[in-house]
This record gives C-alpha cells, sequence and structure tokens, in this order.
C-alpha cells in the first residue's frame, strides 16, 4: 500500500510540477469556489453564495475583515484549509518565480562573455604563437644551415686561391651557396 501512495503522489507532484503557476492558481480557484460553497450551506439561510465568496476570498487572502466569520467548528477548519492553502500558495508561486528569474539570469551570464571565453581565445592565442615560433626556429635552423655552406665554400675558395689553383667550379659553389643563403635570410 505505501508503495502506490508514492507512485500517486510522485505522479500529483509530477503533473503539479509541469505548470506550477496555473496549477496552484487552478487549485486556489478550486479552494475560494469550494470553500464558498460550504460556508454558504452550513452558515445559515442569511448567508448566500456572494457572502460565502466574499468571506473564501478575505479568508484566502489572509485579509480577515471580520465582517462575517463561521460560527461552527468545522467550518473554522475550513477556514484553516482556506489560510493554509493562500499562504502556501503565494511560497510556492514566489519560489517558482524566483527559480525562474536565477535561472534567466544564469543564461544571461552564460551567453554573455566570461572569463572562461577568455580561456578559449587565450588558447587560441598560444597555438598560434607556438605555430609562429616553430616556423621561426625552421627559418633560423634553415638560416644557419645556408651560413655553414657559405663558409664551406668560402673555405674550399680561400685554401684553392693560396694554393694556386682555383677553378670556376669552386667560385660557382661559393656563388650558389651565398645565393641559397640570400634567400633564406630574413
Amino acid at each position: 500500500m505505501p508503495a502506490r501512495f508514492d507512485v500517486l503522489s510522485l505522479r500529483i507532484l509530477g503533473w503539479f510540477g509541469r505548470r506550477p503557476i496555473r496549477n496552484l492558481l487552478l487549485y486556489l480557484l478550486l479552494v475560494v469556489l469550494i470553500a464558498a460553497a460550504l460556508y454558504s450551506l452550513t452558515e445559515g439561510a442569511e448567508i448566500n453564495y456572494a457572502d460565502g465568496l466574499w468571506w473564501a476570498v478575505v479568508t484566502l487572502t489572509t485579509v480577515g475583515y471580520g465582517d462575517i466569520s463561521p460560527a461552527s467548528i468545522g467550518m473554522r477548519m475550513v477556514a484553516v484549509w482556506v489560510m493554509a492553502s493562500g499562504l502556501l500558495s503565494v511560497a510556492a508561486i514566489t519560489g517558482v518565480v524566483a527559480a525562474r528569474m536565477s535561472v534567466a539570469a544564469l543564461a544571461e551570464a552564460d551567453a554573455t562573455q566570461g572569463i572562461d571565453d577568455d580561456f578559449e581565445h587565450l588558447s587560441n592565442d598560444l597555438a598560434d604563437a607556438v605555430m609562429r615560433v616553430k616556423h621561426l626556429q625552421e627559418r633560423f635552423r634553415l638560416d644557419e644551415r645556408g651560413d655553414d655552406r657559405v663558409c664551406a665554400a668560402a673555405r674550399e675558395v680561400v685554401e684553392r686561391h693560396r694554393a694556386g689553383t682555383v677553378d670556376d667550379a669552386a667560385i660557382d659553389r661559393l656563388a650558389a651557396a651565398v645565393d641559397a643563403q640570400r634567400a633564406t635570410d630574413a
């Protein structure tokens, strides 16, 4: 038996939770209509349904003008139910509105650029900087290799010149190394 009650209560709460404000307002309307009918039926012939509606609304809002009030114990218990329904409904509606305002504020905060968005931009900038550094390292490596070729060709020409055997092939190698080096200079 308790398992059935749990399932039933979860279904009721699920139904109620889908549209809480609408359902609370429907519940309050039902409370007012039932309480007005009970009040007009039990408090005597001089009380009509319109008086019952007035009493139920005044009691629900906990204004309590005191112009009409229940005399019987049973109707006083109904009045407690009506007052509790009004108080709990105001609290529940306030909670729902506050929750929706919080969700809206969080959604707006997510839509605006925050520090987490800065991390993405910074990460992209760092990746770009790493690629530029790698490119510069490769250019430096090529430049150094070209410098080494120019130096080797220049040494060969100097040695052959001292030996008196400078040939056109050595001069051509030096010229080619210088031209290649010029292409890698920044």
